[in-house]
C-alpha cells in the first residue's frame, strides 16, 4: 500500500510542476497583445518597471520591519538576560553573606575571663576570610550590604574583647635596662622557672582584621566619620562606630579611620595609633596606661629606669 502512495504523490508533483512551468512560459505571451505599437510597448515596459519597483520598496519594507523586530526580540532577550544574571548575582551575594555571618564567629574564643587559649590557624584563616567579604560587600554594595556588614564587625570586635583581660607578663615588656650581661641571664632563667611566656600576646587576627575593616577610608565613609566638617555619613542616615568598653589590647590601629566613633572605658594598651584618625572620638575614661601590664618599667618602676623610680623628677614626686 505504502509504494502505490508513494508512486502515486511523485506522479501528482511532477504533474504540478509541470502544469506551472508551462504557465511560466505561456502566461506572459498571452499579456502582450501581438498588434501594439512600438510606444504602448515601452509604455508597458515602463509600467512593469514601475511595478518592479513597488515590489522592490514593498520588500525593503519587509525586511525593515524584519530588522527591527528581531532588533526588539533581541534587546528583549538580553533584558531578559541582564536580569537573570543580576537576579543569581544577588543571589550569590547573599549566599557568601550569610556564609561569611556563619563564618565568622569561627575563630579564637572569647578574651573573656582572662588568658584566652591560642587559635588554630584554620579557625583565624576562616574568620578573617569572612571579614574580607563583609568588607567587600559593604563597600561594593553599600546600600545592600554597608549597614549589615558594619554591624556584624562591630558586634564581633566587642563580643571578642568585652570582659576583664589581664595581659599577662612577657619578656618584651620587662625592665632590661641598664643589666649587665649575667644579671640578665640570672633574669631569664628565672622567668624560664616561673613560666613567663617567651614572646608577649597578640590579638586576635579576627579583631584585628575586623578593625582595619572598619577603620577602612573606603568602608568608614558611609558610617558617622569626620569628613572635615564634623561627623557626616555619605549615605544617610549613617551608622556610628560603638566600642564601648572594649579591650582592644595588642592590636595595630594606625593608619585608620576611627574618627567619629565612641570608645569610652575601652582599653587601648599596646596599642599602635601611629597616623590613625581619632577626631571626633569618644575617650573618655579610657586607658591607654602602660603601668597596667605586669612587669613592665612602668608597672613596677625599677631603679634602672629612672623614668620610673620612686624618686624626684624633675621637681615633681613620681609614684607608681
Amino acid at each position: 500500500m505504502i509504494p502505490v502512495i508513494l508512486v502515486f504523490s511523485v506522479f501528482l508533483i511532477l504533474v504540478v510542476l509541470a502544469v506551472f512551468f508551462w504557465f511560466w512560459w505561456v502566461g506572459p505571451q498571452d499579456q502582450v497583445p501581438p498588434h501594439l505599437a512600438e510606444a504602448d510597448l515601452r509604455r508597458l515596459e515602463v509600467q512593469d518597471r514601475i511595478r518592479q519597483t513597488n515590489y522592490q520598496v514593498l520588500a525593503a519594507l519587509g525586511l525593515g520591519a524584519t530588522f527591527l523586530t528581531t532588533l526588539f526580540q533581541f534587546l528583549v532577550s538580553s533584558q531578559h538576560w541582564s536580569s537573570e544574571f543580576e537576579s543569581k548575582a544577588a543571589q550569590e551575594r547573599t549566599a557568601q553573606y550569610v556564609e561569611a555571618v556563619k563564618q565568622i564567629d569561627q575563630g579564637a574564643p572569647s578574651s573573656l575571663g582572662g588568658a584566652r587559649p591560642p587559635a588554630t590557624n584554620e579557625s583565624s584563616a576562616a574568620s578573617v576570610a569572612a571579614v574580607r567579604t563583609l568588607y567587600l560587600l559593604g563597600t561594593q554594595y553599600p546600600d545592600d550590604y554597608h549597614d549589615q556588614a558594619h554591624t556584624i564587625l562591630s558586634s564581633y570586635v566587642r563580643s571578642k574583647t568585652l570582659g576583664k583581660h589581664v595581659l599577662r607578663k612577657s619578656r618584651e615588656c620587662r625592665n632590661g635596662f641598664g643589666l649587665t650581661d649575667a644579671a640578665f641571664g640570672e633574669l631569664q632563667k628565672q622567668e624560664e622557672k616561673d613560666g613567663t611566656p617567651q614572646d608577649r600576646e597578640e590579638g586576635l587576627a579576627g579583631v584585628q582584621s575586623a578593625m582595619s575593616a572598619l577603620g577602612d577610608t573606603k568602608f568608614s565613609k558611609f558610617r558617622l566619620h569626620n569628613d572635615g566638617k564634623g561627623c557626616r555619613s555619605a549615605r544617610a542616615p549613617g551608622n556610628a562606630l560603638k566600642l564601648e568598653r572594649a579591650i582592644l589590647d595588642n592590636l595595630d590601629l594606625g593608619q585608620l579611620d576611627l574618627s567619629c566613633a565612641s570608645m569610652s572605658h575601652s582599653k587601648l594598651r599596646r596599642v599602635s595609633l601611629k597616623g590613625a584618625n581619632l577626631s571626633y572620638t569618644d575617650l573618655r575614661n579610657a586607658r591607654f596606661a602602660d603601668f597596667d601590664i605586669p612587669g613592665t618599667p612602668a608597672a613596677i618602676g625599677t631603679i634602672q629606669d629612672l623614668l620610673y623610680h620612686r624618686a624626684q623628677v624633675f621637681g615633681m614626686k613620681r609614684l607608681f
